[in-house]
This record gives C-alpha cells, sequence and structure tokens, in this order.
C-alpha cells in the first residue's frame, strides 16, 4: 500500500516584520485561501489566491487615505507527513504584495505561485502525494486546502528535463539569472516554450520569452524611426517580431493571478504598435487598467492609452503598404507598424524597454 505523503505549506509572516509602514504592526483577524484546481501535476506550478482581512481599515497615516498596496514578508514551510510523523522540507521566503478588494478598506488579497525553491534547489511539490496547504500569519491561520499532485505528464517530464538547474527557474521567475549569461538560458526557455507550449509551465515559458524579446528589438534598434517605417514597408524583415508575438500569445493564456501577465500585456501593446493594430492596442491597455489597477503597469494604464492615441494621429499606418506576418490571417487587423513607437509607450510606462537600452543591469 502506497505511503499517505502529506506536505503542510505554512506561510507565516516573519515576527517584528512591518507590513504597514513605520509604526505598524497590526494582525489580521481573518486569513482565506483557495485555488482553482485541487490537482496539479508533479512540474506544474500551483496559483493560490490569498485574502487577508484586518480588523481596522489599512490607513495610511501619512497621508490619512486607504492603502491600495500592503506589503507583508512571509516564510512558506512544506513539511513532509508520513503516518504520524512530519519532516521539514522546505522554509522559503517570499514577499507578498496585497492589493486592496474593491471599496473595502480592510481586505486584501494576491495570488502566490507555489513552484520551485531556490535555496533548495527543488521543486516545492516534487513527488505525487496529498497535500495540505495552510497560510499563517502570527497566531492566525487560514483555511487548509487537500491538495493532490499527481505524476507528471509527458510534456511536464520533458520540461523538467529542460529546466535542468535553478537558473533556469529565477529567469522564468523574476527575469533575472543566479549565474551565467540570460541569452542562454532565454534559449532553453524558448525550446520549453516550443516543445511544451500545452502546459501551464509552457506558457510561463513563453511569456518570459515574449518579454525578452521585446527587450532585445529596443536594443537591437536604436533609434528606431527608420527601422519602423522599412519595416512596415516590408523593405527589412525582423523574426524576432513573430517570435515575440507568439510567445506573448501564449502568455496571454495564463490565469489572471500570475504577476508576469501584467507584464504581458503591456509587451502586447508594443508588439501590435509594431504591427499597426491599435484596435488591439486599446483592448490590451483596457484589460492591464481592469485586471490590474494597483500593479506596476496597470496602474499606468490611463498614460497608455493617451500615448496609444496620440501615435494613431502621429504615425497611422497604411494596410496597403503592410508588411504581414506568416501567422496573421487576412482581415485580422495584425498589420505590421512602428518600432519606435512600441519604445517610446514602454518608456511612458515604467521604462521597460527604451531603444538601445536595457533595464536588467
Amino acid at each position: 500500500m502506497r505511503k499517505l505523503i502529506s506536505v503542510i505549506v505554512l506561510v507565516t509572516a516573519i515576527e517584528g516584520a512591518s507590513v504597514y509602514g513605520a509604526g505598524f504592526s497590526w494582525v489580521p483577524s481573518k486569513i482565506e485561501i483557495e485555488c482553482e484546481k485541487t490537482a496539479v501535476k508533479v512540474g506544474e506550478p500551483l496559483l493560490l489566491k490569498v485574502r487577508f482581512v484586518w480588523p481596522q481599515a489599512m490607513v495610511n497615516p501619512e497621508t490619512g487615505s486607504v492603502r491600495k498596496v500592503v506589503s507583508a514578508d512571509s516564510l512558506i514551510m512544506v513539511r513532509e507527513k508520513v503516518g504520524q510523523e512530519s519532516v521539514l522540507l522546505h522554509g522559503l521566503f517570499k514577499a507578498i504584495n496585497l492589493q486592496r478588494e474593491g471599496e473595502r478598506d480592510d481586505s486584501y488579497g494576491s495570488h502566490v505561485v507555489v513552484f520551485y525553491d531556490f535555496e533548495q534547489s527543488n521543486l516545492m511539490f516534487g513527488k505525487p502525494g496529498v497535500y495540505l496547504l495552510k497560510l499563517t500569519s502570527g497566531k492566525v491561520s487560514s483555511n487548509i486546502l487537500n491538495i493532490k499532485a499527481e505524476p507528471s505528464g509527458e510534456a511536464e517530464k520533458r520540461a523538467l528535463e529542460l529546466l535542468s538547474d535553478s537558473d533556469y527557474y529565477k529567469l522564468l521567475d523574476d527575469g533575472k539569472v543566479l549565474s551565467g549569461a540570460v541569452g542562454e538560458r532565454r534559449q532553453r526557455l524558448e525550446e520549453v516554450f516550443n516543445q511544451c507550449a500545452d502546459t501551464l509551465i509552457g506558457k510561463w515559458a513563453g511569456a518570459r520569452v515574449g518579454i525578452e524579446l521585446v527587450e532585445e528589438l529596443g536594443r537591437k534598434y536604436s533609434p528606431g524611426e527608420e527601422f519602423m517605417r522599412a519595416y512596415r514597408k516590408g523593405e527589412v524583415k525582423e523574426p524576432l517580431v513573430k517570435r515575440a508575438y507568439n510567445c506573448l500569445s501564449a502568455g496571454l493564456e495564463l490565469p489572471d493571478g500570475f504577476s508576469i501577465r501584467e507584464e504581458v500585456l503591456l509587451n502586447m501593446v508594443n508588439v501590435e504598435i509594431i504591427k499597426g493594430d491599435y484596435q488591439r492596442c486599446v483592448t490590451y491597455a483596457n484589460e492591464l487598467g481592469l485586471k490590474y489597477p494597483a500593479g506596476r503597469f496597470g496602474s499606468k494604464a490611463a498614460e497608455l492609452m493617451s500615448e496609444i492615441e496620440r501615435l494613431k494621429v502621429e504615425e497611422p499606418y497604411d494596410a496597403g503598404e503592410a508588411n504581414v506576418t506568416e501567422r496573421d490571417e487576412p482581415g485580422n487587423g495584425h498589420i505590421l507598424g512602428i518600432l519606435g513607437g512600441a519604445g517610446v509607450v514602454a518608456v511612458v510606462i515604467a521604462g521597460l524597454v527604451v531603444l538601445g537600452k536595457k533595464r536588467r543591469k
């Protein structure tokens, strides 16, 4: 009879750390967690919805206004339980940015991807079994979720084979690497996307690669005005545009709770400007503001929309001159447009891509 393996995941606020600013050290009155799926495959990220409720309004003492975001340092601990005994497997520090929910001034929510322990260089759920998942802060505990980890499918197994060390997971997670060259690591992530595109980890890899490719476009063409006009007329071919589009399209299929998806939407605006489809630019900019109103890029969606409207006037495209990609279908409005404008939009939002420069140092 196969042993039942239970793993308790504890996300505990670090003692003494203030998550509310100077002078605040309040403990939540209630914590709730949930996830749409109660079963995941080994090698598949688990997306956890977290909700904190406090006994009073979370007001900034300096401004008197209700905080839009509350940041909490946390510790994720994974214990493996066999019978009545348990063994600590992971103790992972993680910062959680909780965003205000609706009009309530005491309730904040976020999503946490439970996937990889960089200290131990192991998956958080590295083998099949039953996992009990709980979140705690101080003496306050959440409800307990029962999560079943099932054996990996062939695609997940292949993805794990390609992601052979922590650097690949680090690049996947936050766009950085612990060692080595980013370009070499990115190529491996693109293999994961190409070979495992139907898996959640494959879509995640596609999202990260797409963002990196847009940055590469910004570095390659500076200034971009001459290139954009030549490319629009079909005088210059640039396969990076199609590759970025395909990868980012996969990233859009990620659940909204993946934080990278916000950045995917911004970069999709960039790519659609390159393609000349301002209508889709507006669609993605609207989604950015609606789904991530307090996010790094979503909070500036109005500025992005204004920039798109300006570009529509200053840099209109002529469908008759357009350089259409192989991926595009007649009548779908995917017309290649202006890289110069794409760089400008990104600068307005957060300096994501500056033509000829890169935000990663």
